[in-house]
């Protein structure tokens, strides 16, 4: 199921939100799953883009090999996908289907692929709380 993804980073300088067309592995039907497929598709282009970085840098530097596939940066999707879902559930990330917040795992989706879903990472205020 292909979905319309907005990104936006609470607190950053710049207010830009990115909007780009994400390919989901199935249609969620809960938040739970929504999060799931979406780092699962991050992690997918982050693996093909990391890999064609790591290609390019060794033929510059000459070391052409099998180097590359000893990736350092390697994140295990269930630790990513154990990441996502605490980030939410602490409140660190915001998820709005066509500008309605859901706030829980459990909340029922209906997507068709027209809706525009956004996430939000929340910043933290410096200082304390009296």
């Amino acid at each position: 199921m292909e979905i319309n993804v907005q990104l936006k980073a609470a607190g950053k300088r710049e207010n830009k939100i990115r909007s780009v067309r994400m390919t989901l592995c199935d249609n969620p039907k809960t938040v739970e799953d929504l999060l799931v497929f979406t780092v699962r598709a991050m992690l997918t282009d982050f693996r093909e883009i990391y890999h064609e970085i790591m290609l390019v840098n060794q033929a510059v530097s000459g070391k052409i090999g099998d180097e590359g596939s000893k990736g350092k940066t390697e994140v295990p999707e269930k630790k990513a996908v154990e990441t996502a879902l605490q980030a939410f559930e602490d409140g660190l990330v915001a998820v709005f289907v066509d500008g309605e917040r859901y706030e829980s795992l459990e909340d029922k989706l209906e997507l068709s692929g027209e809706e525009t879903i956004t996430f939000v990472r929340l910043a933290m205020l410096a200082g304390r709380m009296w």
